[in-house]
Formats: C-alpha cells, structure tokens, sequence
C-alpha cells in the first residue's frame, strides 16, 4: 500500500538503514537516533534488525516526524493564547 507524504509516494514497507533515517530526521548523528530510542516518551519507531544492522520502515519515521512537528505546533498555538490571556489580563489591570 502507498500513501502521499512530502510530495512523493512512499512504500509503506520499505526498510531504510541509520544513515537514511539520520538523512531524513535532518542530518542528526547516530548518537541522537540512539538517544531517541533510549527515551520511550519520544516513541520513536523501533528498527528491526538483519544481519546486526538497523532497518526501519521508512513511513514510521516519516509519520514520526510529522507527528513531533504537530506537537510543537499545538504547543505554540497554546503558548500564543497564554500570552494573549496574560496580556488581556495586564491590560486590564492597568484600565482599572
């Protein structure tokens, strides 16, 4: 099965080696793969391994990236109306 993710069509079950994961998370080092998957919060796709190396499948890590960036959008949208609260709130205090 196929799905449409940044504007080409991925195999949903292609596997991918550390240096096209590093590649597609933005050219980090091996050690930030390694620390991601120490962290379970960050619920970053498991490998599988053949031959003592690391696959991934490519659309895990791509569906990873995509939810990690709405997460920082959904915080900045909350951070941006706390602001705006707080401001309302100063500028009420300074009309009274």
């Amino acid at each position: 099965m196929n799905s449409r993710t940044h504007d080409h069509v991925l195999n949903e079950n292609k596997r991918v080696p550390i240096a096209r994961v590093r590649e597609l998370c933005g050219g980090v080092s091996e050690m930030s793969v390694h620390r991601w998957l120490r962290e379970p919060t960050l619920n970053f796709p498991t490998p599988i391994y053949i031959s003592q190396r690391r696959y991934w499948r490519e659309a895990d890590v791509i569906a990873w990236l995509d939810a990690r960036q709405a997460d920082a959008e959904q915080m900045r949208r909350e951070a941006n109306a706390m602001i705006a609260h707080a401001d309302a709130l100063e500028a009420e205090g300074m009309n009274q």
